[in-house]
C-alpha cells in the first residue's frame, strides 16, 4: 500500500552487509517489481558490515555504475538504517531521505500535524529545510 505504484522496471542493487537484510530484502524487492541485483549477502556469523553494507559504499556504487542500475541500497548489519544510491553512483544519506520524504509529504499535506520527529544526530541543514517549508522539527532525545 505505501508503494501502489510498485517498482516495475526498477533496476535495483542490493547491499545488505551479509547482514540482518539478507535474505528478506531481495524478495521485498523482488515482490515489488523490482530486478535485483545482490551484492555482500554470504553471512557466516563474522562478515557482517566487513567492507560492505552502509558503512562501505565502494562496492555498491561499482555495481550500480557497472550494471547501469535504478537504485542502489546498503543496509547496516541490523538492517535499521539505510544509505541510498541513485543511477549515478551518489549517495543519499538518511538525513537526505528524511528530507525528500518529509518535504514531499508536507507538500501532499500527509506528514501527520506537519511534524517530523528526528535524533540529535540528526544534521541541521534537515530541521532548517523543514522550517522552511512549514513544517516542525522535533528532535527526540533519550530517555
Amino acid at each position: 500500500a505505501t508503494l501502489p505504484g510498485g517498482l516495475s522496471g526498477l533496476h535495483v542493487v542490493i547491499d545488505p552487509g551479509h547482514g540482518a537484510a539478507t535474505y528478506l530484502s531481495k524478495e521485498l524487492f523482488e515482490r515489488l517489481g523490482a530486478t535485483v541485483d545482490t551484492i555482500n549477502a554470504a553471512p557466516d556469523g563474522r562478515n557482517i558490515n566487513l567492507h560492505c553494507g552502509s558503512q562501505h559504499l565502494d562496492s555498491l556504487r561499482a555495481r550500480v555504475l557497472e550494471t547501469s542500475a535504478d537504485l542502489g541500497v546498503a543496509f547496516d548489519g541490523d538492517a535499521d538504517r539505510v544509505i541510498l544510491s541513485d543511477e549515478n553512483g551518489e549517495m543519499v544519506d538518511g538525513d537526505q531521505i528524511l528530507a525528500i520524504c518529509a518535504l514531499d509529504m508536507l507538500r501532499e499535506g500527509t506528514l501527520f500535524q506537519k511534524t517530523l520527529v528526528t535524533t540529535p544526530m540528526s544534521n541541521m541543514g534537515l530541521e532548517v529545510a523543514i522550517k522552511e517549508a512549514g513544517g516542525v522539527p522535533l528532535i527526540q532525545r533519550n530517555g
